[in-house]
């Protein structure tokens, strides 16, 4: 039952970050630590991440390109390594967010996203971060809150930094993390079970019908 599982893994959420003191993300984490300009390799291939790439609200990367750095387009600058968080900062609540697990070669995304790191992961796991992106209810209200006074819906680094979040003991992020990562999973196979089973019935129909 993704609902039931869905409700469980909020209430994860709400206690993961129910306790800590509040800091600015400025305090915490590094946004947009590296660049590079891949028209400077012209004959090398690269894989191309832009914002329609990232599923929104599903943590997963897909529809990427392949370009030649010489074909790159002028907003293919960011670098992103494993554990970093991907932060769309475009319409922001449709969650086009991703977190990193393994390390991406020859990739570059676009400066559409924000690419964020904890400073120091003794403080502040990677993963705690991603998930008070995509599920940490006050931090999406910071978001809308500072796109209510521009005329397009985006945020911008400067806001960013400005942004709190309650930092809870590292013990409870390790162990939440965990938890909430196998709900997570859930849910997205869950998910993944139904738009089969979806497109066999519509197949089907087209068959016979």
């Amino acid at each position: 039952n993704i609902v039931a599982i869905e409700t469980k893994l909020i209430e994860k959420i709400q206690l993961l970050f129910a306790e800590g003191k509040s800091q600015k993300l400025s305090q915490l984490v590094h946004i947009n630590r590296h660049t590079t300009n891949p028209k400077s390799r012209p004959l090398q291939s690269f894989t191309y991440i832009d914002i329609d790439s990232v599923g929104k609200g599903t943590g997963t990367i897909n529809a990427v390109k392949k370009i030649l750095g010489k074909d790159a387009p002028s907003r293919a600058r960011r670098v992103a390594h494993q554990h970093n968080i991907i932060i769309s900062t475009v319409r922001p609540y449709l969650k086009g967010f991703a977190y990193l697990k393994e390390e991406m070669k020859d990739c570059i995304f676009s400066t559409g996203f924000a690419i964020l790191e904890s400073q120091d992961t003794d403080i502040l796991l990677n993963k705690t971060l991603y998930y008070a992106f995509m599920y940490y209810h006050d931090l999406m209200e910071q978001m809308e809150s500072v796109m209510k006074k521009a005329a397009y819906p985006s945020i911008k680094k400067s806001d960013m930094e400005h942004f709190r979040i309650p930092v809870p003991p590292l013990a409870l992020q390790r162990n939440l993390t965990k938890e909430i990562d196998d709900l997570e999973q859930q849910i997205i196979a869950a998910k993944s079970m139904i738009a089969k089973a979806t497109e066999k019935k519509q197949a089907i129909m087209r068959k016979y019908l």
